[in-house]
């Protein structure tokens, strides 16, 4: 199995247990988790522990750039998951391989989700069988 395959997962905190489940799913066939942030701690409130912040934060948009496949579990109430997004479409104007998933109802409506590298779906599910190699006819 091809482990050189990354995914990153975005959500609200209070999502982390369904995003683990589908990074789970993602390793399953074959998808290696590029950064974990469901153990991190942020310091709050943000604006007044920003260099606390500044190491985890720079990580994330680094994964959100640098993964093979970004995953949004869109939720109501979400603001860093919105800006990781943003980074993820951003790379696939340079990475057209790059792909972007938006998991669930938008909670948002953006234009920048009219791009094409921006795929809708109902579940976590339709994501891992879209990513699942088909296998050979016999």
């Amino acid at each position: 199995m091809d482990t050189n395959k990354t995914a990153y997962v975005a959500s609200r905190v209070r999502e982390a247990d369904r995003a683990k489940a589908l990074a789970k799913g993602l390793a399953d066939i074959g998808y290696r988790t590029i950064l974990d942030w469901t153990s991190y701690e942020p310091k709050k409130p943000y604006r007044e522990n920003r260099t606390a912040n500044r190491e985890f934060s720079i990580q994330a948009v680094e994964a959100a750039r640098d993964a093979d496949v970004f995953v949004l579990l869109d939720a109501p109430g979400m603001v860093g998951a919105y800006i990781e997004t943003g980074v993820a479409i951003a790379e696939t104007l340079r990475n057209p391989k790059k792909r972007v998933f938006v998991a669930g109802e938008p909670m948002r409506d953006s234009v920048f989700f009219s791009l094409p590298s921006v795929e809708y779906v109902d579940s976590t599910e339709e994501i891992v069988e879209a990513l699942t190699p088909q296998k050979a006819a016999v």
